[in-house]
């Protein structure tokens, strides 16, 4: 069908095991990304700085951060430097994921048969979110923007070699 979804099932089955269950833990992961044209993006009332709020204090909630908004309150400390000391203060004992710099669609940049970009943009988001965070363990993430990406996208986005391909739910 070239990639275009022809349906969609769901059911659901009530299972009662003999034996108890094993708990399987259960990840959730925000992304911390910004248009690089937002005008104040660390201001109280952005939604970056919503998103901090609303996760900071909750240490099993991962990060996927786009190294640019780092860098760009490093750049700029001024009016960044709440949202900074509290971004660097919620950073022990969370996973971390690195986007690509500047959150490169992969998508784009796959269909536009712009590999090197994409593939600069994820070495590069990496190394700068390493630098920047300096003792934090951080894995490299793949985050397509569709629920249901092609080929073509899922294949870039192995080529970044991702720690974590994370794919919506379509």
């Amino acid at each position: 069908t070239g990639g275009v979804r022809v349906g969609v099932a769901r059911s659901f089955m009530i299972w009662l095991p003999a034996a108890p269950a094993v708990l399987t833990r259960l990840s959730i992961a925000v992304p911390l990304t910004e248009s690089p044209d937002a005008v104040a993006p660390f201001d109280p009332s952005s939604r970056l700085s919503a998103v901090l709020t609303a996760t900071e204090q909750h240490r099993n909630i991962a990060w996927a951060v786009d190294p640019a908004i780092v860098s760009r309150a490093l750049t700029d400390p001024a009016p960044a430097s709440d949202w900074l000391d509290r971004f660097q203060a919620a950073l022990p004992n969370r996973d971390i994921y690195a986007l690509p710099y500047a959150d490169a669609d992969v998508a784009a940049l796959a269909h536009a048969d712009r590999f090197d970009l994409y593939l600069d943009a994820a070495q590069t988001g990496q190394q700068q979110l390493e630098s920047a965070l300096g003792d934090a363990t951080i894995a490299r993430l793949a985050w397509p923007a569709s629920k249901a990406p092609d080929l073509s996208t899922i294949n870039l986005a192995a080529r970044s070699t991702p720690d974590v391909v994370l794919l919506g739910s379509g």
